[in-house]
């Protein structure tokens, strides 16, 4: 986690063009993070990777919990008054986690997310005056999937494209949050172990009875949202998007996640094949 959280301070000089993407007047430097004190705990969340369900999970085990302001490191001047600057001193010792997933499963993750909020509610594709490109509005039924290669091109452009677009930030920028100086991760479970690496941050809590808690909870715990086409089809793009040529932006856009989780998941040439 060390190693994890120093790349991820390296990763913040490229950060400025992705957030540019999502502005808005108080979120564009900062995120949300849920501090549990009972749990003595601090979950920093990455977005497509499994965020609501594991903010689900603690809330249950830690009615306690609150959600605190923190910059992304290099902005803690940009992020408003009412965020802290690095984790406050009674959190200084609690635990700092967060969950990271496949760079590119997420990144597809978030553009399903980011089409479908643009479809059905396109208001909130216009908060804080970035907008989506005129071309993803009035799409017909089916057309979104179509799109894929145009929001890459976008992505690599770095066109404003509303708030929606964090979905698809690099998680070395959504999880690259301030929590003070040298101050690191403590763990970083996988999606892809989601269950196994779940079980290991519980016991680390001491949360008792750890693996009948989670059992119960992952029963609990609503099924993951699709984001749907204006025909009720989820939004997939199609094998054939995926031609070298993207598969390489794809890949440069997303340099900085396989980098810093490079050590979870190797390259992205070594991953991309698995996207046609």
């Amino acid at each position: 986690a060390a190693a994890f959280s120093s790349c991820l301070r390296g990763a913040q000089s490229g950060a400025a063009p992705w957030i540019a993407m999502g502005s808005h007047p108080t979120h564009t430097y900062c995120d949300e993070v849920l501090v549990m004190p009972s749990l003595r705990a601090v979950y920093v969340a990455n977005q497509k990777a499994a965020s609501r369900t594991i903010r689900t999970m603690f809330k249950e085990l830690d009615p306690r919990s609150i959600n605190i302001l923190l910059p992304y490191t290099g902005y803690q001047r940009r992020c408003g008054a009412k965020a802290a600057a690095g984790l406050p001193p009674a959190f200084s010792n609690f635990t700092v986690f967060t969950f990271v997933r496949r760079p590119l499963d997420a990144f597809v993750s978030g553009f399903a997310e980011t089409m479908g909020r643009v479809l059905h509610q396109p208001s909130k594709a216009e908060w804080g005056g970035g907008r989506a490109a005129p071309h993803y509005f009035g799409l017909g039924c089916s057309e979104a999937n179509r799109y894929f290669t145009t929001f890459v091109d976008d992505a690599k452009a770095r066109r404003p494209l509303g708030l929606p677009t964090f979905h698809v930030f690099p998680q070395a920028v959504k999880v690259g949050v301030f929590l003070g100086a040298d101050r690191d991760y403590d763990f970083v479970g996988r999606v892809e172990q989601f269950e196994e690496h779940m079980l290991m941050l519980l016991e680390r809590l001491n949360v008792a009875n750890a693996r009948e808690r989670l059992a119960a909870l992952l029963i609990q715990k609503n099924p993951a949202d699709t984001n749907l086409d204006r025909c009720d089809a989820p939004i997939r793009p199609a094998a054939k998007e995926f031609t070298p040529a993207l598969k390489g932006a794809l890949c440069t856009l997303l340099a900085s996640d396989f980098t810093c989780l490079g050590e979870y998941y190797g390259s992205c040439a070594s991953n991309a094949d698995d996207l046609a």
